[in-house]
């Protein structure tokens, strides 16, 4: 738990000695009372009386530390933040980029899509596919057994024209990503064979971006990734681009991201108030 205002906690101490006061020395504060008190009261039944007035009251004045203790906790503006991901709604997405066109076993990037998504059940991804030109396959969906349904038919025979331009499939991913207001993005191309010299525009990132190469070393796809602004991973290397967006997602939950602050200010007058009530009834019954 954390506070925005920490200072606050302060009034806790005299809050604390002032019970502590009342309850050690409560016959002598009482006896000493302004108002009719000492009129009233024969002098040798007042600290008798004083000490039996605390006594009777003790559950009273128990909810009424409670209470103010409550009321200085909120006035400290009380919070939680979760660095575990969660349900995030569009805090986060991921958008896999099969590249169809890299002439290589498309069951291994169906495989390594899968991993993907496997390994962050709870962050919604995108499926995109590539050759000469991009489409959207799946849309965000955490439906893993939607996605995995889909892959599944994925062929480079269903293309509509042959060709190969992945960079078309990093910019349809991405445009995914941020007509679905995603704050935190990646976008994975899914690639491989022989590597494609990096004699392009890249466009815009939104996001991180991960090359993933296949059937060829890693390494070869190096100035690709570069012009790209990407990570270049090989299939034993997917935990990585994991992390990346796991990392950048606890930076911005941080940093104030939609679902990282749990307001507990609120929680804390409520609490005070239904205490507040409790003492009302206690007093009326009383």
């Amino acid at each position: 738990m954390s506070f925005d205002a920490p200072a606050a906690l302060l009034l806790l101490c005299p809050l604390v000695l002032s019970s502590f006061l009342i309850r050690g020395r409560g016959g002598a504060t009482l006896a000493g009372l302004p108002g009719h008190w000492n009129r009233l009261v024969e002098p040798a039944l007042r600290r008798f009386l004083a000490r039996r007035i605390p006594e009777r009251r003790a559950d009273q004045f128990g909810l009424c530390l409670a209470i103010c203790m409550l009321l200085v906790i909120a006035l400290a503006a009380p919070h939680i933040e979760s660095d575990q991901p969660g349900a995030y709604g569009n805090l986060s997405g991921r958008v896999i980029v099969l590249d169809l066109g890299a002439g290589i076993d498309v069951r291994d990037q169906r495989l390594v899509a899968q991993r993907l998504v496997e390994a962050s059940p709870r962050i919604p991804a995108a499926i995109v596919a590539v050759a000469a030109d991009a489409f959207d396959i799946v849309p965000l969906s955490t439906d893993r057994f939607q996605i995995a349904r889909y892959l599944q038919v994925l062929d480079p025979s269903i293309m509509p024209e042959a060709g190969r331009a992945p960079q078309l499939g990093i910019a349809q991913g991405e445009a995914v990503l941020r007509n679905a207001g995603i704050v935190v993005g990646q976008t994975v191309l899914i690639t491989g064979g022989e590597p494609l010299p990096p004699h392009f525009d890249a466009p815009r990132s939104v996001g991180l971006r991960a090359v993933v190469a296949l059937g060829a070393e890693a390494s070869a796809w190096s100035d690709y990734a570069e012009v790209l602004d990407a990570r270049l991973a090989g299939p034993a290397d997917l935990s990585a681009i994991t992390d990346d967006l796991n990392d950048s997602l606890r930076q911005e939950m941080r940093a104030g991201g939609a679902q990282a602050r749990v307001d507990l200010t609120p929680w804390a007058v409520a609490a005070a108030l239904a205490l507040w009530l409790g003492l009302f009834r206690r007093r009326a019954s009383g």
